[in-house]
């Protein structure tokens, strides 16, 4: 309230309309926030900013990427920068065989589409939400020829603790404990379960990889 009431005697001296003051002030401060962001980024971040042509789009994606840092500080580090905007998730989502809809996994399964509804709750399929589409996208790699891959839900079970998202970066991502195979690939070896669990568990916990 003080500034405010300092901000009206200086207009008022000034003859310049307290609207002006606030503007100019509000302003001051935006460019020095965003000026301080732009200097916490590396080379690659920049060329992909200096690469948007809409004022409001570049101010977004320098947004985006401070908030992204926040969420590096709370430990996770190798999920959020994989998680760069929606454009991201739908490579991430299209990558290895892409993601079909609910209907047609009830299909593919032969199962009605509120009993792969009922899975999905109970962490027994792994499925995502785009905001804007009005339904759930479920990775065609969690599927086999018989069904649901062997052991794959096993895995998924131990990362209740993760968001969908989150766990879909743990399959798709190189992990240290697999000696930077990752866990989708690994799955294929049974001998490799335990690791695989273990990895699984401490995904997204402090010491995590």
């Amino acid at each position: 309230m003080k500034q405010t009431i300092h901000q009206h005697v200086r207009a008022s001296a000034a003859g310049m309309p307290l609207e002006v003051i606030v503007r100019e002030n509000i302003h001051e401060r935006v460019c020095d926030a965003l000026g301080t962001y732009l200097g916490e980024m590396n080379v690659e971040n920049l060329k992909r900013i200096s690469a948007v042509k809409q004022p409001t789009e570049v101010i977004s994606k320098i947004l985006q990427y401070q908030l992204e840092q926040s969420l590096i500080k709370n430990k996770l580090e190798s999920a959020v920068s994989v998680l760069k905007g929606l454009q991201d998730r739908m490579e991430l989502l299209n990558s290895d065989g892409g993601a079909i809809s609910s209907s047609q996994v009830a299909s593919l399964l032969g199962l009605s589409r509120q009993a792969i509804d009922n899975r999905r709750k109970k962490n027994k399929l792994l499925a995502v939400y785009l905001n804007g589409r009005n339904d759930y996208f479920y990775p065609v790699w969690q599927f086999g020829e018989s069904g649901i891959k062997k052991n794959f839900e096993k895995i998924l079970a131990n990362l209740e603790h993760l968001d969908p998202w989150m766990q879909l970066v743990f399959w798709l991502s190189k992990n240290n404990y697999l000696q930077g195979e990752r866990p989708l690939d690994a799955l294929k070896d049974d001998e490799k379960m335990d690791l695989i669990i273990r990895a699984a568990k401490m995904t997204g916990e402090q010491g995590g990889q």
